[in-house]
């Protein structure tokens, strides 16, 4: 910016989080710079953030296995909602029950429509949701044919923390059969609890005191070192320890309403 040069970042959000904040913390000025970004949801809190720093950010949205499904335009400028690529992928929704929350949520369906796709997909659910609806819109999307927008997008079956998803039933398996083999305790005495750090989505492992153990370092420890054998666990590792995103106490699960306690929170 100094140079006189308008700057753009992409990158998952936690991180252009943290560069924001950084900048302030530092005195940098930042201002202008347009952060895109994606790999987690964009929630007002975040988005509050990377303003504070004078910057402007736009989500997007895609899927390893189906490629783009959705990009913001200038005048998305609250909560995590994007234009749909009609042209690549045909999006519907059902309504479900998420097997790893007890609530209903409004599950996205996808087709991928483009010839050279890299996966044949028809009504493929990927354990998303959000809100998908026709929009009023006179940007360069709409006037291509994009005049539909998902909004509210978060997973509901897998974990997303910093831009890294992780099959929520690997997770499951290691809180419920892992940790307890090796650790002491059983299924539901380790929940895996995702939420709005003050400059990032943090991890918290709750391990409830009647497992017994030695100490919540340990218990985080061997969680990195277990996460390491699932598919994207490598690189989830190594970023959550770069970040500081997982930390560990000794407390009682959550539960629900009704009393349940799901290991995923």
């Amino acid at each position: 910016k100094r140079e006189g040069s308008p700057c753009v970042m992409r990158s998952y959000v936690s991180p252009a989080v943290r560069v924001a904040a950084a900048a302030r913390d530092v005195g940098l000025d930042i201002a202008g710079t347009m952060f895109l970004v994606g790999g987690e949801a964009l929630t007002d809190a975040k988005r509050a953030a990377i303003e504070a720093a004078g910057c402007v950010v736009y989500p997007k949205y895609s899927i390893a296995e189906v490629g783009g499904i959705g990009s913001a335009c200038r005048r998305m400028r609250t909560g995590n909602s994007v234009h749909v690529h009609r042209d690549g992928v045909a999006v519907v929704s059902r309504r479900r029950r998420a097997p790893l929350a007890d609530v209903e949520v409004n599950s996205r369906m996808f087709t991928n429509l483009l010839p050279f796709a890299a996966r044949f997909l028809i009504n493929a659910e990927m354990d998303d949701a959000g809100i998908l609806e026709p929009v009023a819109c006179d940007c360069e999307y709409a006037r291509a044919g994009m005049n539909w927008r998902m909004r509210d997008i978060y997973s509901y079956g897998n974990l997303t923390g910093q831009g890294i998803t992780l099959m929520g039933s690997d997770i499951v398996r290691i809180l419920e059969s892992a940790l307890p083999q090796r650790l002491g305790g059983g299924p539901g005495d380790y929940q895996l609890v995702e939420y709005d750090g003050a400059r990032q989505s943090q991890l918290e492992l709750r391990v409830s005191p009647r497992a017994g153990a030695e100490s919540a370092a340990a218990v985080r420890d061997f969680l990195l070192r277990e996460i390491r054998g699932c598919y994207g666990g490598a690189l989830a590792s190594r970023v959550w320890t770069h970040s500081d995103g997982l930390k560990a106490v000794i407390a009682e699960p959550f539960s629900t309403r009704s009393g349940k306690v799901l290991s995923l929170h």
